[in-house]
């Protein structure tokens, strides 16, 4: 795994057939986590590059790169290029070492379309976001409720309603900005 923390380091990435691009945030327990997978990957996939990013450390050029890719800026998040195009990318718990194995393989796959389930494997399971999603929607409801009982009736209800529905809006603009990319 290579460091790139500068601009011209990330013009050489995108010369690269394929590779991965990892960003990684060293005050995140999620990114601990993602880390080892990305770790696992380069251990069975010698041959394909990874480069990592600190998001904290290098925040412009983070930024740099969600821009140029078209990508919503997330950590921990993995990107699969191809020829500097992205062609996949996933973010917190969806970054695992078999994803991003069928990933790299489907990016550098140029046969029989028919062929890929055969030659990358299966598809595997949707992202994990709903399961990080609901524990944060309960606990905002639950202040929004303990908010709610401190005021009259009317306003209660309004409270609840209003934190409903900002989680909701909040969860549905999270979902339109995840893209999957062939």
């Amino acid at each position: 795994m290579q460091l790139i923390d500068t601009a011209s380091d990330w013009d050489e990435v995108l010369k690269v057939p394929r590779a991965v691009v990892y960003k990684h945030s060293p005050l995140c327990g999620v990114s601990a986590m993602a880390i080892r997978q990305i770790k696992k990957f380069t251990e069975t996939n010698p041959d394909v590059p990874v480069y990592m990013v600190d998001v904290i450390g290098q925040r412009d050029l983070s930024l740099q790169i969600a821009a140029d890719l078209g990508i919503f800026h997330q950590s921990p998040q993995a990107i699969v290029l191809r020829n500097g195009e992205p062609r996949w990318h996933a973010s917190h718990t969806a970054v695992n070492a078999a994803a991003i194995d069928r990933a790299v393989c489907i990016a550098g796959f140029d046969g029989d379309p028919s062929r890929i389930e055969s030659e990358c494997g299966p598809e595997l399971p949707a992202s994990s976001l709903p399961h990080l999603v609901i524990p944060r929607f309960a606990v905002y409801l639950a202040l929004a409720g303990i908010v709610a009982m401190l005021l009259d009736g009317d306003q209660a209800v309004k409270v609840l309603l209003v934190g409903a529905a900002i989680l909701v809006v909040g969860y549905l603009f999270k979902e339109t900005k995840r893209r999957q990319f062939d």
